[in-house]
């Protein structure tokens, strides 16, 4: 603590108008004076000082107490410090400022960290130190700020282009982390579409660049849902485009990576990725019904009730075998085109239903041949079976029984009976839940079948006969309904059951959409968490290994709980990029699922070299300097009168010393004595009257 004293008069206000009066009433007097001798105007002079003394000087004494000046230390923890060895760099950068502040008197430290995940939040997709300097900023006295450090990488997306709108606060001197002559190669994204439509292709632009910048070429992969697509070899530094074709409807993810330069900083931003919502234009759908019946509402009521389905519906009324006069012009408007659909366009069609049909000939063993091709080629089947199914002359026993998921085995069983899931079936997507809600109404008739290679989802009736049976069969899918009662689920009676549903999943797993597969792999983001889902028709643990975008791999082992087939595990999505889940034993097919994990073109990620360009306007207005942290060690500080340089040299760094300090007390004395300056006045005032009256 330091005294300071001063004068000040006190009852200047007071006495100004006497100072006045006394100036008009003595300037004659001393005027006089002076032309007759000097020692009147003298006494009036001192007369004058008098009356000034009346304004009432005082001694005033201040108790001063020295404060502490202030550095800001800001340190990027955003995820560009993570790279090589920057994230060492900035510590021992911080411990050494932070040890000679210390060693300084009258030199205090506040330090924050700026640019990590908080909370539930995800890494941040660009750095934003200044705005945090600026917060801490705002709680800081500015007669006491010394100045600023900033630990970076130099890549920071909120650099003032107006050094002055922070105010005075001193040099702001950045201590670069990482090398000076980093290199790295990135892909970004220059145009992606959020939907296309199944069948046709999207375009897709991008580029890779490298840095330093320069003439390259750089071989290029385009993944779909995590299967090569194309490979390409394309030149860097401009933009490209490829065609991506979608085959299926939902989320698709398409991903482009590219080989990295040698010694480059890190890999991480060598791949990126988007997700497409593929949209079916028009499902063409080929139902064909061998005779009328109940059951062939339901399936119209579910396919016309969709407005995206195109359902081409055939029932035969009368066989050509069966003998009947009535000519074919009084029968039918146009004649059955049965080449046209079953032959020539039968690949047009999404899927094709034989509801209760039984060889006839109407269809050709060719037609049936080329339906199995169809099926084998990726197409979608479904048999909803009826009794003619049993009989001696059954689609079993044509060119399209190869491909069928079962075999009849006897007569058609009837007598009521309820249908229910079997242990499969209750994990299955295609009849998981079902069950769940009231209680399944009767159905009066089954027929025997034998399952062949396929996977019997419900049951019923003596012995468990099998009534649900789904068969892959090379690239395509099979499905067979041994009942021709699912009808009396739709009437409601005794209860109804799911019928709904149950069609309209079906219809979706025969047609390949995603969220119905059976061994299922989904990596997703929830919150800032990486959620995984593992759904598989088979019971035990399963190895997932998990790939950051940086390349670090974990192993997660998931193990399902319930009956469900499900097993799940999180785990925190910490960095940006592209993650990878597979499933770990299973080389030829092992499962794979892909997560983004922020916007495919986040400034953090963008670019990640170290360098000094996006501050040095504001290290240059406020008289700061750069030190780049590598290889080098962290510089000196020390303390300098307020100038318009402060980036000194030989590696050190210059702070402002303020100077200030707070008054913690006042003292106040008089400087006379009030009655001595009244007898001086009164005696100056008689020494005058009295010269004059001579």
């Amino acid at each position: 603590m330091t005294g300071f004293a001063a004068i000040r008069f006190a009852q200047l206000l007071p006495y100004a108008a006497i100072v006045a009066l006394g100036i008009l009433v003595f300037a004659p007097l001393a005027f006089a004076a002076f032309r007759k001798a000097r020692g009147t105007f003298l006494r009036a002079g001192f007369a004058l000082l008098l009356l000034l003394a009346l304004c009432g000087p005082e001694l005033v004494k201040e108790q001063r107490t020295p404060q502490n000046d202030i550095v800001l230390v800001v340190s990027d923890a955003s995820p560009s410090m993570g790279f090589d060895d920057r994230r060492k760099q900035a510590e021992g950068a911080l411990a050494s400022i932070k040890s000679q502040a210390a060693a300084i008197p009258g030199l205090e430290v506040r330090e924050i960290a700026a640019g990590a995940a908080h909370g539930t939040s995800l890494p941040p997709e660009e750095t934003r130190l200044m705005d945090a300097a600026a917060s801490a900023l705002a709680d800081l006295p500015r007669g006491r700020m010394a100045g600023v450090v900033l630990i970076t990488d130099g890549q920071v997306h909120d650099a003032p282009k107006d050094a002055a709108a922070l105010g005075d606060i001193g040099p702001v001197h950045v201590l670069l982390a990482g090398g000076k002559d980093e290199t790295d190669r990135r892909i970004a994204l220059t145009g992606a579409p959020a939907y296309g439509m199944v069948g046709q292709d999207v375009e897709v632009g991008f580029s890779v660049s490298d840095t330093p910048k320069g003439p390259g070429i750089a071989a290029v992969r385009v993944l779909r849902d995590g299967e090569l697509l194309k490979s390409l070899s394309l030149d860097t530094g401009r933009e490209h485009r490829v065609f991506v074709p979608l085959i299926h409807a939902g989320r698709t993810l398409v991903t482009l990576e590219c080989d990295g330069l040698p010694g480059e900083i890190t890999t991480a931003n060598n791949r990126t990725a988007f997700a497409v919502s593929g949209i079916r234009d028009r499902l063409k759908v080929l139902m064909v019904s061998g005779a009328p019946n109940p059951g062939e509402r339901a399936w119209r009521n579910l396919l016309k009730s969709d407005p995206s389905v195109d359902l081409v519906h055939f029932t035969i009324l009368r066989p050509p075998e069966r003998p009947d006069p009535t000519p074919e012009s009084e029968l039918s408007l146009i004649q059955f085109p049965v080449q046209e659909l079953f032959l020539e366009k039968t690949k047009d069609f999404d899927l094709i239903i034989l509801d209760q049909y039984r060889p006839m000939s109407v269809m050709l063993p060719p037609y049936l041949a080329n339906m199995a091709d169809y099926v084998r080629g990726g197409g979608a089947l479904m048999i909803d079976a009826g009794p003619d199914f049993a009989m001696p002359e059954t689609l079993a026993e044509t060119p399209l029984g190869p491909v069928l998921p079962g075999m009849p085995s006897g007569a058609p069983v009837a007598g009521p009976f309820v249908p229910r899931l079997t242990g499969l079936g209750a994990r299955h997507p295609v009849t998981e839940g079902l069950d769940s809600g009231a209680p399944w109404g009767r159905w009066m008739r089954y027929l025997p079948v034998t399952p062949k290679n396929a996977d019997i989802l419900m049951e019923g009736g003596e012995g468990n006969a099998p009534l649900l049976l789904l068969a892959r069969q090379e690239k395509g899918r099979v499905a067979l309904l041994a009942s021709d009662q699912i009808w009396l689920w739709a009437r409601q009676y005794d209860g109804g059951g799911p019928h709904d549903e149950l069609l309209r999943r079906l219809v979706h797993w025969l047609m390949k959409e995603p969220e119905l597969e059976e061994n299922d792999l989904r990596l997703s983001l929830a919150g800032n968490m990486l959620k995984l889902d593992m759904r598989s028709m088979e019971d035990g643990a399963r190895q997932v290994e998990i790939t950051s975008p940086s390349g670090k791999a974990q192993t997660v082992e998931l193990a399902a709980e319930g009956g469900d087939g499900w097993a799940s595990a999180t785990l925190p999505a910490d960095e940006l990029g592209v993650w990878l889940a597979k499933e770990k034993g299973a080389d030829g097919d092992a499962r794979k699922s892909f997560v983004l994990v922020g916007s495919p073109a986040a400034p953090e990620m963008a670019d990640v070299v170290s360098t000094d360009t996006r501050l040095a306007p504001l290290v240059a207005a406020t008289g700061g300097g750069f030190v780049r942290l590598a290889g080098h060690p962290a510089p000196a500080l020390r303390m300098m009168a307020r100038a318009r340089n402060y980036a000194g040299s030989g590696g050190q760094l210059g702070l402002r010393r303020n100077n200030a300090f707070a008054v913690s007390g006042i003292s106040t004395a008089p400087l006379l004595p009030a009655w001595l300056l009244l007898a001086l006045m009164l005696a100056a005032i008689a020494s005058a009257w009295r010269k004059e009256s001579r």
